[in-house]
């Protein structure tokens, strides 16, 4: 049987590009909460692993509006983004400020055990960023945050398993929610509740941002949240 040309460069065509598939995908974002004196900023990513492999580092600027707010604590996601073991891992560099409304916040993974494992799925936490408010200043709003690069070429902030850069192919959206900071906890905690109880969640459950102290969620974490939603 004969085939014309055509026919034949189609199949090439679908064979070659089956064979592809799409390429690892970073989407970074910002979900904040405010009370009377604080505020608080979570960034999380969703890490799509596909050809490329998972990622092992990240690379994040926050600026922030520094009108509204001050006294930045950055606190790094140590429980996923980590050199060594899980529970004893080698320090890597803190969170630091260059410039007065900006926090760079660089990531790192490593696990000793499974090297190539990387970091992947749906909402990642990162980084958790607190503030105090100023006296007699509006809530923050969206358009005051913007999320970056943490450092620009030479450097590589998104780099998978397998060596691709991907710092050309994230997408960063700021701060997206900004709710009351009691609004947050209670969601917090009926996260917590399900995830003990093994109920089917919406948002994707992950030990590292609900845990409180003892890598495992409970009923310690159901009432930390609740009497922390209370306080606000």
């Amino acid at each position: 049987m004969k085939y014309s040309v055509s026919y034949i460069y189609l199949i090439a065509f679908i064979l070659i590009t089956a064979g592809q598939g799409a390429a690892t995908e970073v989407t970074v974002y910002g979900e904040s909460g405010y009370s009377t004196g604080t505020f608080i900023v979570k960034i999380f990513a969703d890490i799509a692993d596909d050809t490329d492999g998972p990622l092992i580092s990240a690379g994040i600027k926050v600026t922030y509006p520094h009108e509204k707010l001050t006294n930045p604590v950055a606190v790094k996601n140590e429980a996923t983004w980590y050199f060594g073991f899980p529970t004893s891992g080698y320090s890597y560099i803190d969170p630091f400020s260059e410039i007065t409304g900006e926090i760079i916040i660089l990531l790192g993974k490593l696990d000793t055990p499974s090297p190539i494992s990387g970091v992947s799925e749906a909402r990642i936490l990162l980084a958790c960023v607190s503030f105090d408010r100023i006296e007699n200043t509006d809530v923050p709003v969206p358009s005051d945050f913007t999320i970056d690069y943490g450092r620009v070429t030479p450097y590589t902030n998104f780099m998978t398993v397998t060596g691709v850069n991907l710092d050309q192919a994230v997408v960063f959206n700021p701060s997206t929610q900004i709710r009351p900071l009691s609004q947050v906890y209670l969601t917090d905690s009926i996260r917590a509740l399900k995830t003990i109880t093994m109920s089917p969640q919406s948002i994707p459950a992950r030990f590292s941002e609900l845990d409180v102290d003892n890598n495992n969620v409970g009923l310690t974490d159901v009432l930390y949240y609740l009497n922390k939603a209370s306080e606000e």
